[in-house]
């Protein structure tokens, strides 16, 4: 008999009074088994993720050598580079940030962009945005391709859900449909009860670069009128009050427009959490900031006509995710900027160093329209809809003297998900785990 269990049995055989320590010793071996488990686990992953790093350092070093010449932009080289990238971001998921993983994520950017060698020069790399035309739903209850400019629509049965679409005035479309007067929400009705009585999480000053994580919280009144009276460099973006008020949805986005174009996701009841408090698989929330009204640090403010991007402004940094998202313009404007997932590697990427369920770029993308990678920009006007596919990168700058409220229609589509981007699909998991449970949710 093992001497541990062996143990157990003398114990429990002692006097009555003295098996509360039986039950105690046995609790602590259980725990003490259940650790050893998970440690042999993790030791087996970091063994794993460390060959993998190993072997993409040979490899990436033979590939920048003058001795392997034949290797240097192979796409053995390419793909080491991607192995070690990839090691370094699973470990920063499962372990949290760290120093190291900063310094390989950081070697594999310089040798991306030492490949990086643009096929032709002096070509603007700014693509047409498709477009939803304003007549596409007059006297029809079927989606055609006379709808959309330059044939947006994949084999003519249903819309290409890989490319982003603008759709102009989309709550103009709705009127016309229902025949009604539509109320999208107001920063008025933020600063009433019931909602203006939330605790919001909410960014102190949406200026600082990598400003992807709120930092403070307090009533929503009180940061809508800092931010619409008081020119507040504040920023926010919570799903709380939608959430909260599930039947809000219906002021935040024209729900028969989107269905028919998007499924049926977007009702009260899609927005509930399931069990144990799982997220839903459609989340709202509301995006609200003004635009600085001075110029920015190197002297220029953003300028609406060439689309320039500031170095300094009240902006979402460049960042894809994994959920499809409707941005729906309620008041003011803002500015899009938009690229393909495919172009990953060329934009210094990361997965969330706050175990959140993202990727960013620490890319200065106020360079973005001097450099060779292909990418879309426009302003959504007050009514506009923009449509965003998982795993597309984008970044968003609020424009000078205009508050910007917005909403966006964040779901899940798990087809999209592996599609656009296989690779951050499975390097994120770990984190979208957190976010299932709750531990990493705003």
């Amino acid at each position: 008999m093992p001497e541990d269990q062996s143990r157990v049995i003398r114990v429990y055989r002692q006097a009555p009074n003295q098996r509360k320590i039986s039950s105690e010793f046995i609790g602590t071996s259980s725990y003490i088994k259940r650790r050893s488990a998970i440690n042999s686990t993790i030791a087996f992953a970091v063994g794993i993720a460390f060959v993998s790093i190993l072997f993409g350092l040979i490899e990436v070093g033979s590939s920048s050598s003058t001795i392997f010449p034949w290797k240097q932009n192979s796409a053995v080289s390419q793909f080491s580079i991607t192995l070690l990238w990839s090691s370094a971001q699973l470990f920063r998921s499962l372990a949290g940030d760290n120093d190291i993983f900063g310094h390989i994520e950081h070697l594999c950017w310089s040798l991306w962009e030492s490949m990086d060698v643009p096929k032709q020069k002096n070509i603007s790399s700014l693509l047409n945005l498709p477009k939803l035309k304003f007549n596409c739903f007059e006297n029809t209850s079927n989606l055609s391709t006379n709808c959309i400019e330059w044939s947006h629509l994949e084999n003519n049965n249903g819309f290409d859900l890989s490319k982003p679409l603008l759709i102009p005035k989309i709550w103009d479309l709705q009127s016309n449909i229902s025949h009604t007067t539509l109320n999208p929400i107001s920063t008025e009705d933020l600063m009433e009860a019931p909602l203006g009585g939330l605790n919001i999480k909410y960014f102190t000053d949406a200026s600082k670069r990598q400003a992807l994580k709120p930092d403070n919280i307090a009533p929503l009144r009180n940061i809508v009128y800092n931010i619409t009276k008081k020119n507040g460099t504040q920023k926010i973006g919570t799903q709380v009050p939608v959430e909260r008020f599930p039947e809000l949805i219906s002021r935040v986005a024209p729900t028969q427009i989107v269905t028919r174009l998007f499924g049926n996701r977007f009702t009260p009841e899609n927005l509930k959490r399931g069990l144990f408090g799982i997220p839903a698989w459609t989340t709202v929330p509301i995006f609200l900031a003004r635009g600085l009204d001075q110029v920015d640090d190197s002297g220029y403010s953003i300028n609406t006509t060439t689309l320039s991007l500031p170095s300094m402004s009240i902006r979402t940094e460049l960042h894809c995710e994994p959920i499809g998202n409707i941005a729906l313009q309620l008041q003011g404007r803002k500015l899009w900027t938009l690229v393909d997932p495919e172009n990953w590697n060329r934009l210094r990427p990361g997965v969330s160093k706050h175990g959140r369920a993202f990727f960013y770029s620490a890319l200065d993308t106020s360079l973005l329209i001097k450099s060779s990678i292909p990418y879309y920009q426009v302003i959504t006007e007050e009514g506009d809809a923009l449509w965003i596919p998982p795993w597309t990168w984008h970044r968003v700058d609020y424009l000078p003297d205009t508050v910007s409220l917005a909403a966006s229609l964040f779901h899940f589509r798990p087809w999209e998900f592996v599609k656009n981007q296989p690779l951050f699909a499975f390097l994120l998991i770990p984190n979208l785990i957190k976010e299932l449970v709750g531990s990493k949710t705003e």
